[in-house]
């Protein structure tokens, strides 16, 4: 997991994860501080900036997967993507070959 501190900050007082401030992660995708939470900005689990309903989760070391992924390095991200996407396109070109060559000996065996 990466460092926070150039993106992770509370979308409504702009305050960093520092000096004791926790942040929450909404399941809408928006960033709160404990002090903006304790006030109200999820009031009835609705969402100030996009107003849908949502839960929220403590920003922590024992993340979800499922949460853990929003926060994970880009770069390793786009090379673990990359090798998977090599994976996936060397392999539909490896059954591409294979089957014209079956397609070309049923043709020839006519």
């Amino acid at each position: 997991m990466q460092s926070f501190e150039h993106f992770v900050h509370c979308n409504e007082c702009l305050s960093f994860p520092s000096n004791g401030t926790k942040i929450y992660f909404t399941t809408c995708g928006h960033l709160y501080c404990d002090r903006c939470v304790n006030s109200g900005v999820l009031n009835d689990s609705i969402c100030k900036n996009c107003r849908q309903k949502c839960g929220h989760t403590l920003l922590s070391a024992n993340l979800k997967p499922q949460t853990l992924q929003y926060f994970e390095d880009d770069v390793y991200f786009l090379q673990k993507y990359e090798k998977i996407r090599n994976f996936q396109k060397k392999q539909t070109e490896l059954y591409l070959k294979h089957s014209r060559i079956e397609v070309l000996h049923s043709f020839l065996s006519v």
